[in-house]
């Protein structure tokens, strides 16, 4: 069974909306950064897109993005 990422998981994610970063690359620093420092293991279940969307109020779009570069780069992988 795979496991799931705890609460603490969302609260890591912190977007500042008056940044000059855009929102999916906020997105994305913030989980390749879990993902580098371990605290986002190997073979983690990571909420989907639609769930990160509602989560965060931002488009489903946005957290394509920052999922599709963590993959592109081999961070994350897809099923």
């Amino acid at each position: 069974m795979s496991k799931s990422p705890d609460g603490a998981f969302l609260d890591a994610i912190n977007l500042s909306r008056n940044s000059t970063v855009q929102l999916y690359h906020q997105i994305y620093d913030t989980l390749r950064s879990l993902i580098i420092s371990g605290e986002l293991a190997s073979g983690t279940r990571i909420p989907s897109t639609r769930e990160l969307m509602y989560d965060l109020k931002v488009s489903r779009t946005t957290v394509r993005h920052a999922f599709d570069q963590l993959i592109a780069e081999g961070y994350l992988s897809s099923r």
